[in-house]
Protein backbone atom coordinates (compact mmCIF):
# COMPACT_ATOMS: atom_id res chain seq x y z
CA UNK A 1 0.00 0.00 0.00
CA UNK A 2 2.63 2.76 0.85
CA UNK A 3 4.04 2.01 -2.91
CA UNK A 4 1.25 2.53 -3.74
CA UNK A 5 0.55 5.64 -2.19
CA UNK A 6 3.77 6.85 -3.02
CA UNK A 7 3.60 5.65 -7.18
CA UNK A 8 0.24 8.43 -6.94
CA UNK A 9 1.72 10.75 -4.83
CA UNK A 10 5.02 11.21 -7.68
CA UNK A 11 2.89 10.41 -10.47
CA UNK A 12 -0.05 12.94 -9.85
CA UNK A 13 2.44 15.91 -8.43
CA UNK A 14 3.08 19.12 -11.39
CA UNK A 15 6.85 19.70 -11.08
CA UNK A 16 6.23 22.65 -13.42
CA UNK A 17 8.82 25.50 -12.70
CA UNK A 18 7.29 27.85 -9.43
CA UNK A 19 8.23 30.53 -10.99
CA UNK A 20 6.27 30.59 -13.86
CA UNK A 21 2.79 32.51 -13.14
CA UNK A 22 3.80 33.71 -9.75
CA UNK A 23 4.70 37.19 -9.27
CA UNK A 24 5.95 36.77 -5.73
CA UNK A 25 8.67 35.02 -6.76
CA UNK A 26 12.06 36.18 -6.19
CA UNK A 27 13.66 37.66 -9.31
CA UNK A 28 17.06 37.12 -8.45
CA UNK A 29 16.92 33.41 -8.98
CA UNK A 30 15.54 33.76 -12.33
CA UNK A 31 17.77 34.37 -14.69
CA UNK A 32 16.17 32.45 -18.07
CA UNK A 33 13.29 32.69 -19.76
CA UNK A 34 11.60 30.00 -21.66
CA UNK A 35 10.39 30.93 -25.82
CA UNK A 36 7.88 28.14 -25.73
CA UNK A 37 6.09 28.82 -22.35
CA UNK A 38 7.29 32.90 -23.22
CA UNK A 39 7.44 32.59 -19.41
CA UNK A 40 10.90 33.39 -16.84
CA UNK A 41 12.19 30.44 -15.06
CA UNK A 42 14.78 29.19 -13.23
CA UNK A 43 18.53 28.66 -14.79
CA UNK A 44 18.14 24.69 -13.67
CA UNK A 45 14.33 24.74 -15.22
CA UNK A 46 14.25 22.45 -18.74
CA UNK A 47 10.92 22.30 -20.99
CA UNK A 48 10.18 18.83 -21.28
CA UNK A 49 8.70 18.14 -24.76
CA UNK A 50 6.25 15.34 -23.41
CA UNK A 51 4.86 17.50 -20.72
CA UNK A 52 4.87 21.04 -22.83
CA UNK A 53 6.47 22.59 -19.74
CA UNK A 54 9.13 24.33 -18.02
CA UNK A 55 10.38 21.72 -14.96
CA UNK A 56 12.45 23.05 -12.43
CA UNK A 57 15.78 21.34 -11.45
CA UNK A 58 14.66 18.81 -14.66
CA UNK A 59 16.46 14.95 -14.06
CA UNK A 60 14.28 13.55 -17.17
CA UNK A 61 10.17 12.52 -17.94
CA UNK A 62 9.82 9.31 -16.83
CA UNK A 63 7.15 7.31 -18.65
CA UNK A 64 6.24 4.25 -16.82
CA UNK A 65 4.83 7.45 -14.37
CA UNK A 66 3.44 9.33 -17.45
CA UNK A 67 5.24 12.43 -15.45
CA UNK A 68 8.55 14.58 -15.35
CA UNK A 69 10.72 14.29 -12.47
CA UNK A 70 12.23 17.31 -11.08
CA UNK A 71 12.27 19.58 -7.95
CA UNK A 72 8.76 18.74 -6.71
CA UNK A 73 8.79 15.13 -6.79
CA UNK A 74 12.36 14.19 -7.21
CA UNK A 75 12.18 12.43 -3.06
CA UNK A 76 8.86 10.87 -3.75
CA UNK A 77 10.74 9.08 -7.30
CA UNK A 78 13.80 7.88 -4.85
CA UNK A 79 11.33 6.51 -2.23
CA UNK A 80 9.50 4.44 -4.87
CA UNK A 81 12.64 2.92 -6.16
CA UNK A 82 13.80 2.57 -2.56
CA UNK A 83 10.29 0.68 -1.91
CA UNK A 84 10.28 -1.60 -4.94
CA UNK A 85 14.32 -2.51 -3.87
CA UNK A 86 12.69 -3.48 -1.12
CA UNK A 87 9.87 -5.47 -2.36
CA UNK A 88 12.06 -7.22 -4.97
CA UNK A 89 14.67 -8.59 -2.51
CA UNK A 90 11.42 -9.97 0.05
CA UNK A 91 10.42 -11.34 -2.92
CA UNK A 92 13.15 -13.10 -3.68
CA UNK A 93 14.17 -14.27 -0.52
CA UNK A 94 10.90 -15.91 0.33
CA UNK A 95 10.44 -17.29 -2.90
CA UNK A 96 13.56 -18.78 -2.62
CA UNK A 97 13.04 -20.26 0.89
CA UNK A 98 9.88 -22.14 -0.46
CA UNK A 99 11.78 -23.23 -3.40
CA UNK A 100 14.33 -24.83 -1.03
CA UNK A 101 11.61 -26.56 1.27
CA UNK A 102 9.74 -27.61 -1.46
CA UNK A 103 12.58 -29.59 -3.46
CA UNK A 104 13.21 -31.47 0.00
CA UNK A 105 11.12 -34.00 2.08
CA UNK A 106 10.93 -31.17 5.24
CA UNK A 107 8.03 -30.64 7.46
CA UNK A 108 7.73 -27.25 5.23
CA UNK A 109 7.15 -29.66 2.07
CA UNK A 110 4.11 -31.54 3.77
CA UNK A 111 2.54 -28.19 4.62
CA UNK A 112 2.63 -27.18 1.15
CA UNK A 113 0.92 -30.00 -0.22
CA UNK A 114 -1.81 -29.86 2.49
CA UNK A 115 -1.69 -25.78 1.98
CA UNK A 116 -2.35 -25.58 -1.62
CA UNK A 117 -4.29 -29.52 -1.30
CA UNK A 118 -1.82 -30.96 -4.16
CA UNK A 119 0.54 -34.10 -4.05
CA UNK A 120 4.08 -34.27 -5.09
CA UNK A 121 3.58 -33.82 -9.20
CA UNK A 122 1.66 -30.43 -7.99
CA UNK A 123 4.58 -29.19 -5.92
CA UNK A 124 7.01 -29.53 -9.05
CA UNK A 125 4.83 -27.25 -10.76
CA UNK A 126 4.68 -25.27 -7.98
CA UNK A 127 8.55 -25.10 -8.17
CA UNK A 128 8.54 -24.32 -11.94
CA UNK A 129 6.47 -21.45 -11.78
CA UNK A 130 8.11 -20.23 -8.62
CA UNK A 131 11.59 -20.59 -10.62
CA UNK A 132 10.15 -18.72 -13.26
CA UNK A 133 8.93 -15.75 -11.00
CA UNK A 134 12.02 -15.92 -8.98
CA UNK A 135 14.26 -15.36 -12.72
CA UNK A 136 11.57 -12.52 -13.55
CA UNK A 137 12.00 -10.87 -10.06
CA UNK A 138 15.75 -10.99 -10.13
CA UNK A 139 15.95 -9.38 -13.16
CA UNK A 140 13.67 -6.43 -11.52
CA UNK A 141 16.18 -6.37 -8.72
CA UNK A 142 19.23 -6.13 -10.85
CA UNK A 143 17.48 -3.27 -13.06
CA UNK A 144 16.44 -1.47 -9.86
CA UNK A 145 19.52 -1.66 -8.52
CA UNK A 146 21.50 -0.04 -11.17
CA UNK A 147 19.01 2.72 -10.99
CA UNK A 148 19.78 3.41 -7.80
CA UNK A 149 23.30 3.22 -7.88
CA UNK A 150 23.18 5.46 -10.83
CA UNK A 151 21.24 8.39 -8.79
CA UNK A 152 23.56 8.09 -6.17
CA UNK A 153 26.50 8.70 -8.26
CA UNK A 154 24.10 11.77 -9.58
CA UNK A 155 23.93 13.39 -6.72
CA UNK A 156 27.25 12.62 -5.19
CA UNK A 157 28.30 14.43 -8.76
CA UNK A 158 25.41 17.33 -8.17
CA UNK A 159 24.07 16.46 -11.72
CA UNK A 160 20.79 14.88 -12.79
CA UNK A 161 20.52 12.48 -15.61
CA UNK A 162 19.45 14.92 -18.77
CA UNK A 163 22.22 17.02 -17.71
CA UNK A 164 24.39 13.00 -17.55
CA UNK A 165 23.03 12.07 -20.93
CA UNK A 166 24.40 15.22 -22.51
CA UNK A 167 27.69 14.24 -20.97
CA UNK A 168 27.35 11.03 -22.90
CA UNK A 169 26.42 12.53 -25.85
CA UNK A 170 29.08 14.79 -26.03
CA UNK A 171 31.66 12.26 -25.52
CA UNK A 172 30.49 10.02 -28.55
CA UNK A 173 30.70 12.82 -30.67
CA UNK A 174 34.03 13.47 -29.29
CA UNK A 175 35.35 10.24 -30.31
CA UNK A 176 33.65 9.91 -33.65
CA UNK A 177 35.13 13.16 -34.37
CA UNK A 178 38.79 11.63 -33.70
CA UNK A 179 38.12 8.76 -35.41
CA UNK A 180 36.72 10.52 -38.43
CA UNK A 181 40.08 12.09 -39.62
CA UNK A 182 41.65 9.17 -40.10
CA UNK A 183 39.19 8.08 -42.85
CA UNK A 184 39.60 11.17 -44.38
CA UNK A 185 43.33 11.87 -44.27
CA UNK A 186 43.48 12.70 -48.05
CA UNK A 187 40.82 15.57 -47.20
CA UNK A 188 42.47 19.54 -48.56
CA UNK A 189 42.88 21.62 -45.48
CA UNK A 190 39.92 24.18 -46.37
CA UNK A 191 37.73 20.79 -46.26
CA UNK A 192 39.28 19.85 -42.82
CA UNK A 193 38.55 23.21 -41.83
CA UNK A 194 34.87 22.78 -42.99
CA UNK A 195 34.81 19.45 -40.98
CA UNK A 196 35.92 20.35 -37.50
CA UNK A 197 34.09 24.46 -37.44
CA UNK A 198 31.22 22.46 -35.44
CA UNK A 199 33.34 20.93 -33.05
CA UNK A 200 35.48 24.44 -32.27
CA UNK A 201 32.27 26.52 -32.21
CA UNK A 202 31.84 27.61 -28.74
CA UNK A 203 28.24 28.43 -28.93
CA UNK A 204 27.75 24.96 -29.57
CA UNK A 205 29.68 23.90 -26.71
CA UNK A 206 27.84 26.52 -24.37
CA UNK A 207 25.58 24.19 -22.43
CA UNK A 208 28.41 21.39 -21.64
CA UNK A 209 31.12 24.08 -20.92
CA UNK A 210 28.50 25.36 -18.27
CA UNK A 211 27.95 21.66 -16.84
CA UNK A 212 31.75 21.22 -16.89
CA UNK A 213 32.15 24.25 -15.34
CA UNK A 214 29.94 23.16 -12.35
CA UNK A 215 31.56 19.76 -12.13
CA UNK A 216 35.24 20.47 -12.97
CA UNK A 217 35.60 16.69 -11.75
CA UNK A 218 34.07 15.89 -14.98
CA UNK A 219 37.33 16.50 -16.90
CA UNK A 220 38.80 13.50 -15.31
CA UNK A 221 36.53 11.04 -17.87
CA UNK A 222 34.91 9.40 -14.61
CA UNK A 223 33.74 5.89 -15.55
CA UNK A 224 30.30 5.45 -15.94
CA UNK A 225 28.20 4.33 -12.79
CA UNK A 226 27.10 0.91 -12.20
CA UNK A 227 17.68 4.74 -17.50
CA UNK A 228 8.44 6.35 -15.32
Amino acid sequence: MLTIGITIRCTYIDPIDTAINNESIDESFVSKICTICRASVHENSKHCGECNKCVEYFDHHCKLLNNCIGKANYKYFIALVASLETISFSYLVMVFYVIIQAANETQEHIRLKQFFNTNDEGIKSLVGLLVVTAFMGLVVFVFNSYLIGLHIWLRKNSLTTYQYILILRKRKAEKARMIAPENNYNLPEDSMKQYFEPYINVKSQMEDTVLIQRNPNLLKNPEDPSET
